[in-house]
């Protein structure tokens, strides 16, 4: 489940610009996520985003980590004007798949939610700045119970390298703290 939200996180930064289009587009580029869960764990995952007509393809690629093993899979976005959302389609290598939709107007701040399964996630994306974003998801895991996980995405196209491991280690040390004491709290 949290490696399936990486993939989704990794496709929503952008400011807001005139078009859905034109912020798709701005999401092209190399990024690293750094995605940190309310048991503990560090996930990571590199996307290479660019367009694929008026969709945004992203190709990710993951590390064995945490005793999973090493995957890819590809992610697309784009936006129905008609039906005036955003729609997320993933399909992994391992045959996984999920779908994701965003009635939101723009990226900052959207509000995204599973579509297929239907597992009840939920999810909110911060736009830092161009270069950088964070996906906040919470995911029900049995009666009264959450799983939250923060993730830091960075574009490592524009982003230098001492940047990237200062803001990455501040950004999730504070998050760190604020997803335990969540996730040890009683739901309401």
């Amino acid at each position: 489940m949290l490696r399936s939200s990486l993939i989704a996180v990794a496709i929503v930064l952008s400011l807001t610009a005139t078009t859905p289009q034109q912020d798709m587009h701005r999401l092209t580029g190399r990024y690293e996520c750094r995605q940190r869960d309310s048991g503990g764990q560090t996930w990571r995952l590199l996307t290479v985003n660019r367009p694929y007509g008026s969709w945004l393809r992203l190709d990710a690629t993951y590390p064995a980590q945490n005793g999973q093993p090493a995957g890819t899979a590809i992610t697309f976005v784009g936006f129905d004007a008609a039906a005036k959302r955003w729609s997320i389609v993933s399909v992994s290598a391992d045959g996984s798949y999920y779908t994701r939709y965003s009635t939101s107007r723009d990226f900052n701040r959207s509000q995204w939610v599973d579509g297929d399964p239907a597992d009840g996630g939920k999810a909110v994306v911060k736009v830092i700045s161009s270069a950088e974003y964070t996906f906040d998801f919470a995911s029900p895991t049995g009666p009264g119970k959450t799983a939250l996980a923060h993730g830091l995405h960075q574009n490592l196209t524009t982003t230098p390298y001492y940047q990237l491991n200062s803001s990455a280690a501040a950004s999730l040390a504070l998050k760190e703290n604020v997803i335990q004491a969540r996730y040890a709290a009683p739901n309401e």
